[in-house]
């Protein structure tokens, strides 16, 4: 359900329930979140945080995971970053649609059926807004989450 809420403790929330998991496995949290206040649907952007946060445990190598948010032009945006090995350019065109999943995703995790992304992908469009993709200097993923103010 759409409502005002913070975005750093909707944020704030996501990240609680990772904590055990990030801890055990050594991973590095930065945050750089701010009040924002926004109208979206909480539980559904912890959804979406959720998924990105339960990839990057099982697929970054670099145990090192970036998130934050703010205000661009008139969109609201979360951004979680890490520095591992990225997504191979031809897998992301197809990144968002159902049922997708590179080689390297099958070893780390035979049992994934690709779903987790175009989930995100649906809630944001609810939103009115987009999920995208962007392989960072370091060759690590970016992903922002964006809907309008």
């Amino acid at each position: 359900m759409l409502s005002e809420v913070d975005l750093k403790s909707t944020i704030s929330n996501a990240l609680d329930t990772f904590w055990p998991d990030f801890d055990k496995k050594h991973f590095k949290i930065v945050t750089e979140i701010n009040h924002q206040y926004c109208v979206c649907d909480p539980l559904r952007i912890i959804q979406c945080l959720t998924v990105l946060f339960d990839n990057a445990l099982k697929y970054s190598t670099s145990q090192t995971l970036l998130i934050k948010n703010g205000i661009t032009g008139n969109d609201n945006i979360i951004i979680v970053q890490d520095k591992g090995p990225g997504i191979p350019e031809e897998l992301q065109k197809s990144l968002f649609q159902p049922f997708q999943r590179g080689q390297y995703a099958k070893n780390i995790n035979p049992e994934g059926c690709g779903l987790g992304l175009s989930v995100v992908k649906a809630i944001m469009c609810a939103h009115g807004g987009d999920v995208s993709y962007s392989m960072t200097p370091e060759n690590g993923s970016l992903f922002k989450l964006s809907w309008p103010v």
